[in-house]
């Protein structure tokens, strides 16, 4: 069995073990790489918009009422130009709280239903 030592581990592995792309290391290894340079792209693009690292590895759970709610309220303000800002903070803000708004009279609605 042919054997071959990776360049970045230094260990012996067959040749079977070593990437067709990267031909002096080992997959392993590659591996390794490719997720250091995702990590490293997410904590890029999260620190340009203030997260850190962590908040984007564990994604909130978003009801998927609510997300809709909030997406569609977006499209109308967007559509509307009811806001005269270029803050895309501000515009998510105001759609996600026309959404719970919204949200929040349906289950008013639903309660007094059920009465």
């Amino acid at each position: 069995m042919e054997t071959k030592i990776c360049a970045q581990c230094g260990h012996e592995k067959p040749i079977e073990d070593f990437s067709k792309s990267y031909k002096n290391l080992c997959k392993a290894c590659v591996a390794e790489n490719e997720r250091k340079k995702r990590l490293e792209t997410k904590e890029i693009f999260s620190s340009a918009r203030g997260l850190n690292a962590a908040e984007i590895a564990q994604p909130q759970f978003i009801p998927y009422p609510r997300f809709q709610a909030a997406m569609a309220a977006m499209q109308g303000i967007l559509a509307s130009g009811l806001y005269q800002t270029n803050s895309a903070d501000f515009i998510a803000q105001k759609s996600v709280a026309y959404a719970d708004a919204l949200l929040n009279e349906l289950n008013k609605s639903k309660d007094e239903d059920n009465k």
